[in-house]
């Protein structure tokens, strides 16, 4: 319908208001736009924790997106009628323990690694047990290589070394010191975990 003075007014006030329903649908869709941004950092974290190294009681889990992951407990060796304390720590998880014995080895810890494939540069993390964990752990690779790891400060999950393509890892009760505890996780999921790439 046109206007009968100008014949083009009321053309241009119907392009206006279709003008202003666009917007105002565009200015509607923001709410929108934003709850499914907020769902998406929602979500970020819990994707960015599979690919994440374990933390504090967390336990380890061979499901990473970006790394190939491992999960790996000793076996434990009495050479001479050494004892090992057994339980759970003060977070609640599996763990085992023996005093240090000095310069004589009566238990031995002793881990194997195997690949699943050509990702064989590794971080490894270890379980601390929070008590029962007051020395230092002084372990030998499969390629001579030495790695320390005092226990005392700290618990939970901590980085303690890289490697390469490294198929053992041993330590004992002969540390150096005497009457100390050392101690380890005990089970694949709360004790040693690789994240190989």
């Amino acid at each position: 319908m046109k206007d009968s003075n100008t014949g083009r007014a009321v053309e241009h006030r119907s392009l206006f208001k279709h003008h202003v329903n666009f917007c105002g649908r565009r200015l509607a869709m923001i709410p929108m736009v934003i709850m499914a941004l907020a769902t998406l950092a929602l979500l970020s974290p819990s994707q960015a924790a599979a690919q994440n190294p374990p933390s504090g009681t967390q336990s380890c889990s061979a499901v990473n997106q970006t790394k190939t992951t491992y999960c790996d407990a000793p076996s434990v060796s009495i050479l001479c009628g050494g004892a090992i304390g057994g339980g759970t720590d003060l977070n609640g998880i599996p763990i085992n323990w023996t005093f240090t014995n000095g310069s004589s080895v009566c238990d031995v810890m002793t881990y194997n690694f195997s690949y699943r494939d050509s990702k064989r540069s590794c971080s490894f993390y270890i379980y601390i047990p929070r008590g029962h964990a007051t020395s230092t752990i002084r372990a030998t690779l499969s390629d001579g290589t030495h790695v320390s790891f005092n226990e005392n400060p700290v618990s939970g999950w901590q980085h303690w070394f890289d490697s390469f393509n490294i198929s053992s890892l041993r330590f004992t009760d002969a540390n150096g010191t005497t009457g100390q505890e050392l101690g380890w996780g005990r089970t694949t999921t709360w004790s040693i975990e690789r994240l190989c790439s």
